[in-house]
């Protein structure tokens, strides 16, 4: 004795024009969020890694977000030093490359390099995570 079960899926023709729809917006929308959420996770293990003296570099680490709607790109990423002043010397934190990849006379400690690695492994878990919550089949 055998049993023969079979599906059949009507309307099929809907949910193929809403998904041809729905998915180049919800594709660029997953991106910019995956993009966004591994720049904050990045920039937060900077934080966690830098070298501190007065705090002012860390202070400094903060998200950057920009687009370049000629080149279809979009930017977002992290950055460390200016705007902020140093207590001690009263000047902008200027030192946050040096930090990083050490000048002639001391060696480096690596903050952002290693905080890029560790969140950059996460960036396809975001995404997918961001495109299921924008793509739902009715």
């Amino acid at each position: 004795m055998s049993l023969r079960f079979s599906i059949k899926w009507e309307g099929l023709d809907r949910y193929r024009e809403y998904l041809a729809s729905a998915l180049p917006k919800a594709f660029e929308d997953s991106v910019v969020e995956a993009l966004d959420k591994t720049a904050d996770e990045a920039r937060d293990r900077a934080k966690q890694l830098v070298a501190v003296d007065t705090g002012s570099l860390r202070k400094s680490i903060r998200k950057e977000r920009y687009a370049r709607p000629a080149k279809n790109i979009l930017y977002t990423g992290f950055r460390a030093g200016g705007y902020i002043v140093n207590p001690k010397t009263g000047r902008l934190v200027d030192y946050a490359k040096f930090v990083e990849y050490g000048p002639s006379r001391m060696r480096p400690r690596p903050y952002i390099a290693p905080a890029l690695r560790w969140a950059a492994k996460n960036i396809e878990r975001h995404f997918w995570t961001a495109l299921n919550k924008r793509v739902d089949v009715e």
